[in-house]
C-alpha cells in the first residue's frame, strides 16, 4: 500500500538541516490567506489546511530535492575546473572563496542526500552524518524490492495480475475480518473496582497545551507518516505555527465526541513475515494511521497511563 513521504527533515533534531526558510514559508502559506476555509468547523479547518500545505510541500520538495545528483555533479565539475587551473597557476582571491564556497555547498548537498535516503531506507537505527549514503540508497532499493507484491498463491493457483492480486487481497482481510457470530458475552462491570470522583472528573477533562506538547515529544519523529503524509517531526518543528489548529480540533473532538472522517482514514500495508511470501497468509496486516489521530490516541493513552 503506498505512503505519501513528503522528504523533509522536520524533526527537532533535524532543524539544522532543513531547507532554507521552509518553516517561515510555511508559516506565511498558512496566515497569509493562502487557503481558504469555508467551513467554521475547527476539525474541518484543520484538514483543509493540512490538505492544502501537503501539495505545497510536496512542490518545494520536488524543487528542492529532485536536482540533488546533479547539483553535486556540477559543484564538482567547478571544482576540479578550478583544480586544473591551480596546477597551472595560483588561484587568485574570489577564486579561492569560490572554491572553499562549492565545498560547503557540496556538504550541504550532500548530507541532504544522505537524509533522503535514510528516510526513504526506514533504516531509524543508523543516523545520518556518518557517510551512510550508500548504504541507505542499498537498503531502500532492498526493501522496495522485498515489499513488492508481484505474486500470490490462492486458491490453489499462482496469480501474478496485479488487479486480481488487490482483488484476492481485499476479499482475503474482508472474510477475515468479518464477524459471523451475534451473540457475545455479557461482562457485569458493577462488581470490579471503581475510580473516584475527582479521578473520574480529571480523565474527562478537557487537555492542555502543555499536555499536547508533552506527548509529541515522546513521538518518534521520523516514523513513517500516515494517509496525510505527515510525520510527527513536522508538527515538533512547526509546533508554533499549528498550535492553534491542533489544540482547537482536539478540543472539538472533546465536547463533540466527532472526529473528522479524514483524521479516521489509515493505510493497511503488509508486511512479509518471510522471504519469498506467496500466501496471504505470510503477510502481516499494519496499520498507518494519520498524525491527528496518533496525537489523539496518545493523549488518551498516556492519561489512563498516569496515576
Amino acid at each position: 500500500m503506498p505512503t505519501v513521504y513528503l522528504g523533509m527533515p522536520l524533526g527537532n533534531k533535524h532543524k539544522d538541516v532543513v531547507w532554507d526558510g521552509i518553516v517561515e514559508k510555511i508559516e506565511r502559506r498558512l496566515a497569509n490567506g493562502g487557503i481558504r476555509v469555508k467551513h467554521k468547523e475547527d476539525l474541518i479547518i484543520l484538514s483543509c489546511k493540512l490538505r492544502f500545505l501537503k501539495h505545497k510541500l510536496k512542490e518545494w520538495n520536488t524543487a528542492n530535492g529532485r536536482n540533488l545528483k546533479a547539483k553535486k555533479v556540477d559543484i564538482l565539475y567547478q571544482i576540479s575546473s578550478l583544480d586544473t587551473i591551480q596546477e597551472q597557476r595560483l588561484l587568485s582571491e574570489d577564486e579561492l572563496l569560490l572554491k572553499a564556497s562549492l565545498k560547503m555547498e557540496y556538504e550541504e548537498v550532500a548530507k541532504n542526500e544522505e537524509i533522503s535516503w535514510r528516510q526513504k531506507s526506514r533504516i531509524l537505527w543508523l543516523k545520518q552524518g556518518d557517510k551512510n549514503t550508500k548504504f541507505f540508497r542499498r537498503m531502500a532499493n532492498c526493501h522496495k524490492r522485498f515489499n513488492h507484491i508481484d505474486t500470490i498463491e490462492a486458491h490453489g493457483e499462482t496469480i501474478t495480475d496485479p488487479d486480481r492480486i488487490k482483488e484476492e487481497i481485499v476479499d482475503f482481510y474482508k472474510n477475515l475480518y468479518s464477524e459471523t457470530e451475534h451473540w457475545r458475552p455479557l461482562f457485569n462491570l458493577q462488581e470490579g473496582s471503581i475510580i473516584t470522583e475527582d479521578d473520574n472528573d480529571w480523565l474527562q477533562s478537557e487537555f492542555e497545551e502543555q499536555e499536547v506538547l508533552e506527548c509529541l515529544k515522546l513521538c518518534a519523529a521520523d516514523k513513517a507518516p500516515g494517509p496525510d503524509g505527515y510525520s510527527m517531526g513536522f508538527f515538533q518543528c512547526c509546533w508554533e505555527i499549528v498550535k492553534k489548529d491542533v489544540m482547537d480540533t482536539i478540543r472539538n473532538f472533546h465536547t463533540s465526541d466527532y472526529f473528522e472522517k479524514s483524521f479516521n482514514a489509515t493505510y493497511v500495508a503488509l508486511i512479509t513475515k518471510k522471504i519469498g511470501a506467496k500466501s496471504l497468509r505470510d503477510f502481516i496486516p499494519i496499520s498507518l494511521i494519520g498524525s491527528v489521530y496518533k496525537i489523539s490516541s496518545k493523549l488518551l493513552t498516556e492519561r489512563l497511563k498516569s496515576d
